[in-house]
């Protein structure tokens, strides 16, 4: 009987030690599930972030090729302008020229 009762006292002994890691491990449970949902909401924030940003970057592209093309319209309508400036320049050139010299021709004849 005695043998019984330390057999029943090492058993409650076993189930408190158990009822404890149990206890203990359900804690740790619990933290790791909160730390699982915090990292989760951090990476939902980074995912939704970064589509955010990559639709800026994608509108940033657009607006600089946008640019770039207007540039390329203006400096070629500049090109444009320079040469007809230059064109009418030379007839401009042109036709006071032999004025010049028909009045030189007129005044030696």
């Amino acid at each position: 009987l005695a043998d019984a009762a330390a057999r029943m006292g090492d058993m409650d002994g076993d189930v408190t030690a158990a009822t404890k890691r149990f206890a203990a491990l359900e804690l740790r449970y619990d933290a790791l599930a909160t730390d699982l949902e915090e990292t989760q909401a951090a990476l939902r924030e980074s995912r939704e972030r970064a589509a955010e940003l990559e639709s800026r970057l994608k509108a940033a592209t657009a607006e600089g090729a946008r640019l770039s093309e207007q540039q390329r319209t203006t400096a070629a309508r500049l090109e444009d302008k320079a040469k007809a400036e230059e064109a009418l320049r030379k007839e401009l050139a042109e036709v006071h020229t032999p004025r010049k010299g028909r009045a030189a021709r007129a005044a030696t004849q």
